[in-house]
């Protein structure tokens, strides 16, 4: 499940590649293709992906008693969905222009390194998967299949004004955690506190003058 943990809660955090080759090409106008959210007709989404609207609402339910948690309906903060992308600027649309982080391969299964690679090797692949917020407007001309509905918690220097999150803070983590341990998936435990949210630097040294720099917007998967 490593391509889940890392990716999905990242991808909104930092900036994909493309592996479209083609010459700069003269913007034209697409005509709009009808195409309606589809859930599960075309793609099955794995159902062990903790952050599944259902497991975590599964996992919130399980540590109600323990923790004191008032009775709660969480509703969706993002969808899964994947992109049909047919040409570079289909690429533009809906990962310069719309900001989304497009990834080659499924987010929900767990994938071995020769299947992720193969995923990315293949340039005759047109699928891109990604999350976007709940409500998000779709472009026009551009095919997507909706996979999954997706509960994940932004850190709080991300959230707008006045924002607030379904489940607190200091519970989060656990939900998660619980949500994980639940599709089998072994974790280190946590305790009740503070939420923790991973962070990392990579740094590379110049061969030039041994200088030590931070390397800014690399994708890691």
């Amino acid at each position: 499940m490593k391509s889940l943990l890392t990716v999905f809660v990242c991808m909104l955090l930092v900036t994909a590649c493309s592996h479209f080759e083609e010459p700069e090409m003269i913007p034209v106008e697409y005509t709009e293709v009808e195409s309606q959210p589809r859930t599960r007709a075309a793609v099955v989404a794995s159902d062990q992906n903790p952050y599944s609207l259902s497991n975590v609402q599964e996992a919130y339910n399980d540590l109600r008693p323990s923790l004191g948690l008032p009775a709660k309906t969480i509703a969706a903060s993002h969808h899964y969905v994947r992109f049909n992308i047919q040409d570079s600027l289909m690429y533009k649309t809906v990962h310069d222009d719309l900001g989304l982080e497009l990834i080659e391969y499924p987010l929900d299964i767990e994938l071995t390194v020769t299947e992720m690679n193969a995923y990315m090797s293949n340039t005759s692949n047109t699928w891109y998967y990604t999350v976007v917020p709940a409500g998000f407007t779709y472009p026009q001309g551009v095919s997507y299949e909706f996979l999954d509905y997706v509960y994940m918690q932004g850190e709080p220097a991300t959230r707008a004004p006045g924002e607030t999150p379904q489940i607190d803070d200091e519970d989060y983590d656990l939900v998660i955690e619980k949500a994980m341990q639940n599709n089998g998936i072994n974790v280190a435990s946590l305790t009740r506190g503070a939420a923790w949210y991973p962070s990392a630097t990579i740094k590379f040294v110049e061969d030039y003058n041994g200088n030590t720099i931070n390397l800014e917007g690399v994708k890691v998967r």
